[in-house]
């Protein structure tokens, strides 16, 4: 079930609890108490004891289906595997050439070859999808395998746009303005300011989809 989690924390930091004190007075373990705050699972039974502790209703910390979608897409990075397609045919030309122009045999090129095309084919295999989530709470992003994983509060989001990159901003990670972009294929994105003043621009192939979770997410906060 999908908890409120943020109505949990507050009710706990009234009480000026720390999560362990609420794992004791509920009965819970520790880690139910620190998987559902922060990921906002949790089965009826957890909820139903950590209601009686702060003496409220069950049903005030979860959300019903019809209150909160979550979002959640992978990206293919099909840009970021055309240009590894690109470089490598590149290194497999100029390496063959300056090989064969010093008439070196066979197995020394593969070696070159390899050499040269590991950095690139690590970097493509880290960026070739991007998975974005959107839960009541948080916007958690990340690359292929986890890589780069990151977590935005809704709590920290001024505002959000769907907007289009210029090809001069590249992909994968970069450095945008006073903020970072990330991205692996495609121009379009969803530009998020900050309270902070600060912004992170998240590149999706579903922009409207993006935006339009972020949206109901901080609805349901409010």
């Amino acid at each position: 079930m999908k908890i409120k989690s943020n109505v949990i924390k507050q009710l706990r930091k009234e009480r000026l609890w720390s999560q362990e004190q609420l794992a004791s007075a509920s009965g819970l373990g520790l880690r139910t108490i620190q998987r559902l705050e922060k990921s906002g699972n949790a089965s009826y039974e957890s909820i139903r004891a950590i209601a009686a502790v702060f003496e409220v209703e069950a049903q005030s910390l979860f959300y019903k289906d019809a209150e909160f979608t979550g979002y959640k897409h992978r990206q293919v990075g099909y840009t970021i595997l055309i240009v590894f397609f690109l470089i490598v045919s590149f290194l497999f030309t100029i390496v063959g050439l300056a090989i064969d122009s010093v008439n070196l045999d066979d197995d020394i090129l593969l070696i070159a070859i390899g050499i040269s095309a590991l950095p690139v084919v690590v970097a493509t295999i880290l960026f070739s999808t991007m998975t974005i989530d959107v839960s009541q709470d948080s916007i958690i992003w990340h690359f292929s395998f986890g890589f780069w994983k990151k977590t935005l509060a809704l709590s920290e989001i001024e505002s959000a746009t769907c907007v289009k990159n210029s090809v001069l901003n590249g992909f994968g990670i970069r450095m945008l303005g006073s903020g970072w972009l990330y991205n692996v294929s495609g121009l379009h994105a969803v530009h998020i300011e900050l309270k902070s003043g600060s912004c992170i621009r998240l590149g999706s192939d579903q922009p409207k989809y993006l935006l339009s979770a972020i949206e109901h997410a901080i609805d349901q906060k409010e």
